[in-house]
């Protein structure tokens, strides 16, 4: 996915209006992490979400997605989907990641968070 802070052609209205009031507000050095959190919660609000790090700088604005995950045991596979929001009851399927696990005598540990 794109970030939006480098589209903001792309930006929904609503994601537009928070987005240039809190650009002010760095462009006048008036954002500490409180303020930027506070920035995260609102564009979370209308299903986008951003990070940041120490620098208090957020970066990659996307929409809000939802990852999930299924085992098949037949196959010993784990297939991981992420999912956009479409509207309160309607998903769409954004791209998916299958894992074959191999069958080698011990037990192998997979951290889904490293994988996405």
């Amino acid at each position: 996915m794109k970030c939006l802070f480098e589209y903001p052609e792309e930006q929904p209205k609503e994601l537009a209006i928070i987005v240039e009031k809190y650009d002010n507000r760095y462009a006048m050095g008036d954002m500490d992490y409180h303020d930027t959190k506070q920035y995260q919660d609102e564009v979370e609000a209308v299903g986008y979400t951003f990070e940041w790090g120490l620098d208090n700088v957020p970066f990659n604005l996307i929409k809000k997605t939802m990852r999930n995950y299924t085992y098949n045991i037949l196959t010993n596979e784990i297939v991981i989907f992420e999912q956009e929001k479409e509207d309160e009851n309607t998903f769409n399927c954004v791209g998916e990641i299958v894992i074959q696990l191999r069958k080698e005598g011990y037990t192998q540990v997979i951290n889904l968070n490293k994988i996405i």
